[in-house]
Order: structure tokens, then C-alpha cells, then sequence
């Protein structure tokens, strides 16, 4: 991680949480992280699929009010979630090879500058 980007240890101080696609957090934990307004992060080849299980369980369907959700491909290796009001908003990342970690902070980032616009200011 360069020296510029700020990290911490707990999640509980994070705004961005960057999982590993196979991660064990349940769809429960995910919903309660993007209820606080932090931005939610799957890295790795089946980061669709975990997205996808937890857009489709209860716990998202009783904290949200997003009526669907969207399959990509090819699979993104990336997937990046925000809540935007009461809806869930993301961003999918597909590379042809493995990214590089460049590549990571810079869909990060990206990300980050969409969610930011799309946020209403108090």
C-alpha cells in the first residue's frame, strides 16, 4: 500500500473495507457496514458471486430498497458497493489479466470519486 493511503486496523475506523472475494462476512454484517456509510469492497475472481448472495438475501432486501441487481460479463474481479440514500449503488471491475495493484487503487479511487458526486450533501 503506498505511504499515502491511510489504513487502519479496525474495521470500525475504515470508510472503504476491502474483502477478499471468498470472504466469510455474511450478507448481514455487509448490510450494517453499508447502513454506516462505509463502501464496501470484493477483490478477487468470485467477487460477483459473493456480491450476488448478498444482494439477494433477506438482510439486504429488508435494509434497501433496490429491486434488483446486475449480473456482469465477463465476471469483474473487482466489485465496489455504496449505499446512496436507501439504494445500493456499485461499480464492477474486469481486467484481462491479473490487475496489478495500480490498477486496484485506481478503480478504487474511481469508485470513490463517482460515490462522492452521487452523495448528497447535507
Amino acid at each position: 500500500m503506498p505511504a499515502e493511503i491511510q489504513t487502519v486496523n479496525e474495521t470500525q475506523n475504515a470508510d472503504l473495507l476491502v474483502l477478499p472475494h471468498d470472504t466469510n462476512i455474511d450478507a448481514k454484517q455487509a448490510s450494517e457496514w453499508l447502513l454506516e456509510d462505509r463502501v464496501l469492497a470484493l477483490l478477487g475472481e468470485s467477487s460477483e458471486a459473493t456480491w450476488l448472495s448478498w444482494a439477494r438475501s433477506d438482510a439486504f432486501r429488508d435494509a434497501f430498497e433496490n429491486e434488483g441487481y446486475g449480473d456482469g460479463e465477463p465476471d469483474p474481479s473487482l466489485v465496489v458497493g455504496a449505499r446512496i440514500d436507501q439504494l445500493i449503488t456499485t461499480y464492477r471491475y474486469t481486467w484481462g489479466d491479473e490487475p496489478s495493484d495500480r490498477d486496484v487503487l485506481e478503480a478504487l479511487d474511481e469508485s470513490l470519486v463517482a460515490i462522492e458526486k452521487k452523495t448528497p450533501t447535507e
